[in-house]
């Protein structure tokens, strides 16, 4: 049985192969734009003295959370793009995998710029320590 189901996985024409992978590569393209944007709208920090910005945490937080999860579709699309391209460079043509590997490694790299943003921006709790040693 499990035999027969591998068969028919690897049976599947190039185009339909293809045409599985060709949304996740749209993913990779599209999404990014959102998260970017927002990014860039973030308030300014106003926070001052023993004055917490509450406005400029929140969104922050908001914008944490979105890019956590816009991270992890990134890398699941990163390791579906990837091993389709494995499977392509097997099965079908050496240029689509060289492709369908790219954009996963595309995909794997706006996912750590992601992470890595995420975790640049100011949090509120290093406010609140820092003025509770200093006060």
């Amino acid at each position: 049985m499990h035999s027969i189901l591998l068969k028919r996985i690897f049976e599947i024409s190039e185009e339909w192969f293809s045409a599985f992978l060709f949304p996740f590569k749209l993913f990779t393209v599209l999404a990014a734009v959102g998260p970017l944007i927002w990014c860039l709208m973030l308030p300014i920090d106003t926070t001052s003295g023993g004055k917490i910005d509450l406005e400029y945490f929140m969104a922050v937080d908001d914008f944490r959370v979105v890019a956590f999860f816009v991270g992890l579709l990134y890398f699941l699309s990163s390791c579906v793009l990837v091993i389709g391209g494995c499977v392509q460079l097997f099965k079908h043509s050496s240029r689509a995998a060289l492709w369908n590997v790219a954009f996963g490694l595309l995909a794997f790299f706006i996912c750590i710029v992601l992470e890595r943003v995420g975790h640049s921006l100011p949090s509120k709790y290093d406010y609140l320590s820092l003025y509770n040693v200093l006060g």
